[in-house]
């Protein structure tokens, strides 16, 4: 017991220390998400137009497929290196860290050849039309060319909690905005540069990341840094995916999702209704941004209490998870309502403004700032799962959620009720997915110590 409490992920929590500790991952992710909207949505949709946030908007199915590679490099690595930890074996969580960065780089270079090499055929089967596909094809070959470096600092970013410091997190992604804003106000405001301005920020971004992240890990000074690599890279990687299993499994269903949900945004509302989605999923994640990083931060911990066997505290951080998401979704979704009005006015161009573009973007987020007490319930009680090892059942939770609902709702509302229905399928599938997450938490209870009766079946407390 001792040594548990003596590690920064291993002590005895209290709801204001757990909120201290997660609070730099929390405005990590806050401003990570800030400062990506200012740089693919605002600048671009102000500055060049919104037939350009269409054109880099129409990649979502693509970032959906390396965000699940992202989740495997991120948080399934640094999830199980944190468990390792909990069972005492600080050096095989730096092995584990070490070859998952050379991976990361390694998989990222491939990747970004084989987007570049046939760009033209992968865009034309996303729908990108002749308006926006000259936006597209620029914003392809200077993002991907860092993906490298993306995949790496997203790993770097990761085990910062891990490490036992993650403010480094909220410095890294502080850094990126910073670089990221300048930069495009320097090539699309100044230079007139347009989709390729953003896309020069943005992989100037990772690559600030990737430095500070190089130089942080390199020092050895925290629980986490880079030694040696030993044993199998193959079974690091294939532990590292079971560990992410279901946000990879989010991660990809959402990009077929996404898919799904660009064409038929393009039949019924054309450009603007895929220039409208942009803007109204950029306001909402930021409101989900905050508690994506909360729950990123937190499940270290409960990891680490899973692999030490300590289900009273397990139940302890659960109870304050449940507070931190009521309390704090309901504020933001007020919030949201209040400044929906002065936020999307920021987003318009004033040359190419149209009421109707207007409108339809003020109706779409209108409706879809309901979702987020929906969605971070989701992502929360589903890096709680992770973090406890029950992969199945968050896995199902994923593929139920960003699968079956999402899909089955997307094809269903728009053709019963017409176009303004589109709208409608997110909150509608999130609040699915959230019943039936609840319902996984009832059904687990005495499995993990958090339940009336005080039993913990998967995990014996070793005291007893």
């Amino acid at each position: 017991m001792d040594k548990d409490r003596n590690s920064r992920i291993g002590q005895d929590f209290s709801l204001g220390s757990l909120l201290k500790f997660a609070l730099p991952g929390l405005l990590t992710n806050l401003s990570s998400r800030l400062f990506e909207t200012l740089d693919d949505a605002l600048f671009v949709s102000r500055f060049v137009g919104q037939n350009a946030l269409a054109g880099i908007k129409i990649l979502m199915p693509i970032d959906g497929l390396v965000f699940a590679l992202t989740h495997i490099f991120g948080l399934g690595a640094s999830t199980y290196a944190a468990t390792e930890m909990g069972r005492g074996n600080k050096e095989e969580a730096s092995r584990i860290f070490t070859k998952m960065i050379i991976m990361g780089l390694i998989f990222g270079s491939v990747i970004a050849a084989i987007m570049i090499t046939f760009d033209d055929q992968i865009l034309s089967f996303l729908g990108a039309g002749r308006d926006i596909i000259q936006y597209t094809e620029v914003y392809v070959a200077i993002t991907f060319v860092a993906l490298p470096f993306k995949l790496a600092s997203m790993c770097f970013g990761a085990f910062y909690s891990p490490a036992g410091k993650p403010s480094m997190g909220l410095f890294n992604s502080i850094l990126s905005g910073v670089v990221n804003v300048i930069t495009d106000y320097i090539t699309i405001v100044v230079l007139r540069k347009g989709v390729a301005g953003a896309g020069i920020a943005t992989s100037l971004g990772f690559i600030a990341n990737f430095i500070v992240g190089i130089i942080f890990y390199t020092r050895g000074k925290y629980d986490i840094h880079f030694v040696r690599p030993a044993g199998s890279y193959i079974r690091t990687l294939l532990e590292s995916f079971h560990y992410s299993l279901s946000q990879v499994t989010n991660s990809l269903t959402m990009s077929l999702t996404s898919f799904v949900v660009n064409r038929t945004i393009l039949f019924y509302l054309g450009s603007d209704g895929i220039a409208a989605r942009a803007i109204v999923n950029d306001l909402r994640q930021i409101l989900n941004s905050a508690f994506i990083g909360y729950a990123s931060t937190v499940g270290p911990i409960l990891a680490y209490n899973y692999g030490a066997r300590r289900p009273k505290m397990l139940k302890k951080i659960l109870t304050y998870n449940l507070k931190v998401w009521f309390f704090g979704c309901t504020g933001m979704m007020l919030l949201g309502q209040a400044l929906k009005k002065p936020l999307i006015t920021l987003f318009m161009n004033p040359e190419t403004f149209t009421q109707s573009f207007y409108d339809l973007t003020y109706f779409g987020l209108t409706v879809e700032l309901f979702a987020p007490i929906f969605t971070a319930g989701c992502i929360m009680i589903n890096r709680m799962f992770v973090a406890l090892r029950a992969q199945k059942v968050a896995t199902l939770l994923s593929v139920l959620r960003n699968f079956v609902f999402r899909l089955g709702i997307t094809l269903t509302l728009p053709r019963l009720f017409g176009a303004n229905a589109i709208w409608f399928c997110f909150p509608v599938s999130e609040a699915l997915g959230f019943s039936c997450a609840a319902g996984a938490v009832i059904m687990n209870a005495d499995n993990y110590g958090y339940g009336r009766s005080g039993a913990a079946y998967l995990i014996p407390d070793p005291q007893e």
